[in-house]
């Protein structure tokens, strides 16, 4: 017999289905997610569900970063190294500090 093959997204599948990704996927899916082309040149991200009877390909929301994203995380990586090293008062780091307080234990 051959399986039925169904597409479906993540909002219209059954609690049967849910339990079942959650049977597969204990420690998420977000490591499975397969990127599925059409004919078209579209495409959607996916990952793969089998039961006794079918397969299903469940669409699932898949969270890309743009370069804007990264920008935006670059500037605030940057605003917090520069805030911090503004913090200390005596001009070095927390390294060279800790550095001497290692000597002097010898």
């Amino acid at each position: 017999m051959t399986k039925k093959k169904i597409v479906t997204s993540m909002e219209k599948i059954s609690q049967e289905l849910k339990e079942r990704i959650y049977e597969l996927y204990p420690d998420g899916w977000s490591n499975h997610v397969k990127r599925i082309t059409k004919p078209t040149g579209d495409f959607f991200y996916a990952i793969t569900v089998d039961t006794d009877d079918s397969t299903y390909l469940v669409k699932v929301p898949v969270k890309i970063d743009s370069k804007s994203d990264l920008e935006k995380e670059e500037e605030q990586q940057s605003y917090g190294d520069n805030h911090s090293s503004e913090d200390t008062s005596s001009g070095e780091t927390e390294a060279e500090s800790s550095d001497d307080k290692d000597e002097d234990d010898y």
